[in-house]
């Protein structure tokens, strides 16, 4: 094993050993403090894309709970977790290891889960990971799946996504249902990504939509 797998073996045990932490402190304070109200905050991906659980698919919490289920004093760790695990995520995307990407980003938003919508950085973090799983499925070419996570992203009208973030998304989910053969749709996001991009301009959009229009 070279130097790099070691590096990534090591830090993928560390950070396994402090989400299992995470979880149980979180879990030990809902028990002992209060129940978390079951409204439909989590949900399993794949069950809630296809209407049945796949092994191999990741099960992303879609909303996060509007209350922190992490005890006092223990958020600075769970930053620190959450960092790590997104670096993790984003190595394993560039190397192109998507279901490792995939598992991590999973990780992620178990953590985001924990600190709950009124966390600020959680948030933040949160929808990033989401636009970057979407994108992690347009890699694996799973375009339904990408769809549905960019359009449950898009639908959470609870935290309005900054519009850089949003123009990411619509983008992504527009190239997701190019290639599922839905070309209406498809140019309706590339049109709105276009409209939130700054100055009204992006070339990579704008080029996507001309082909469309072309195809017409």
């Amino acid at each position: 094993m070279d130097s790099h797998a070691k590096k990534v073996v090591s830090g993928a045990v560390v950070t396994a050993a402090l989400l299992g932490a995470l979880m149980y402190a979180a879990y030990r304070s809902r028990t002992s403090v209060k129940s978390v109200p079951k409204d439909g905050s989590s949900v399993p991906f794949a069950k809630a894309a296809s209407g049945k659980t796949e092994q191999h698919k990741p099960k992303p919490v879609m909303r996060l709970p509007p209350e922190s289920t992490i005890p006092p004093g223990e958020r600075a760790k769970a930053l620190e977790l959450l960092d790590a695990l997104k670096q993790q995520a984003n190595l394993a995307f560039q190397e192109s290891r998507y279901e490792d990407a995939i598992k991590r980003y999973q990780d992620c938003l178990e953590v985001t889960a924990v600190l709950g919508a009124h966390d600020a950085e959680a948030v933040k973090i949160d929808q990033v990971v989401r636009a970057n799983v979407s994108m992690t499925f347009i890699r694996m070419r799973d375009y339904d799946a990408a769809r549905f996570v960019a359009t449950m992203l898009l639908q959470d009208a609870a935290i309005a996504l900054p519009e850089d973030l949003k123009v990411k998304v619509l983008y992504r989910r527009g190239l997701a249902s190019k290639s599922l053969g839905d070309a209406d749709a498809a140019l309706s996001d590339f049109k709105a990504a276009l409209h939130f991009s700054p100055d009204h301009s992006n070339p990579s959009i704008a080029k996507e939509i001309a082909l469309l229009e072309r195809a017409r």
